[in-house]
């Protein structure tokens, strides 16, 4: 299922957009075209699959390290982090149920919860315990997402400044000088404030959302606490994307008029042989 869903689908969905794309707009389709989308297609459908394993091989990889070395602290974490997969079968089919829609809807959101997952779920706790539940079922999770995004962001600067260089090199064997105020510069912040960001987004919403849960349960038990670290999990996340973006798109535009002061200062900063 799992390789159906992140990356047969992506591929095929991907294939077939661009293959409708010269249907809507009338133009021949030649093999080499064909075999360019059909290449491009499995490329992002990969990456996006590599991006899911990579993900879940962490998330697997820290619930088994916490396993070997046990502790109520980690037993806890595994337990929840686990469990909480087959909450959205037990909710969601409620959910359904309660809307009369088909059963099969539910079916699809993973197996189903036995009566002690239910019944731990459930209990009503105090406002510190449910927040602590909360932190500890998505943790394993927020983790794999700093760590594999971050990566992308590594490997994706890697390839940004070989492709630079590369081009410099081919500029220099023309023997052209190249004025760097002359060239569209990408106004992107540097990767570590990128890396800063990601994680610091990542953390809100881990401590947002748990917040949103043990309200949540505070009010209706386990059924509000999974409703509302859904719901506020949503919000948390969009605000946490609003602000973050603003604070490093003001942070970039300062690093980046510092940088034309200075160039400004030393005329011949701004050129290279």
């Amino acid at each position: 299922a799992a390789v159906t869903i992140n990356l047969l689908l992506p591929f095929l969905n991907s294939f077939n957009a661009k293959l409708e794309a010269h249907v809507t707009d009338g133009s021949n389709l030649s093999s080499e075209q064909a075999l360019t989308h059909l290449i491009d297609s499995g490329a992002a459908a990969s990456i996006q699959f590599a991006d899911v394993a990579a993900r879940t091989i962490i998330q697997a990889g820290l619930a088994s390290f916490l396993i070997e070395r046990p502790s109520a602290a980690g037993n806890a974490t595994v337990y929840l982090w686990d469990s909480y997969a087959r909450m959205h079968r037990k909710y969601i089919g409620d959910l359904c149920a309660a809307l009369r829609l088909p059963k099969f809807i539910a079916s699809i959101m993973g197996p189903v919860p036995s009566d002690l997952d239910v019944n731990l779920y459930d209990t009503k706790v105090p406002f510190f315990n449910a927040f602590e539940d909360s932190l500890k079922r998505h943790v394993l999770v927020t983790i794999s997402d700093i760590v594999v995004t971050n990566a992308r962001l590594v490997i994706t600067a890697a390839i940004a400044k070989k492709t630079k260089a590369a081009a410099e090199r081919a500029e220099a064997k023309r023997d052209v000088i190249v004025n760097i105020h002359n060239v569209p510069q990408v106004r992107s912040p540097p990767l570590l404030v990128q890396m800063a960001a990601v994680t610091a987004q990542k953390s809100i919403i881990l401590v947002g959302r748990a917040g949103c849960a043990a309200i949540g349960n505070t009010s209706g038990g386990g059924k509000g606490e999974y409703w509302a670290e859904l719901i506020g999990g949503i919000l948390v996340s969009s605000i946490a994307a609003v602000t973050v973006s603003k604070i490093i798109g003001a942070s970039t535009e300062l690093g980046i008029a510092k940088a034309e002061i200075g160039s400004e200062a030393n005329p011949l900063a701004g050129r290279q042989q």
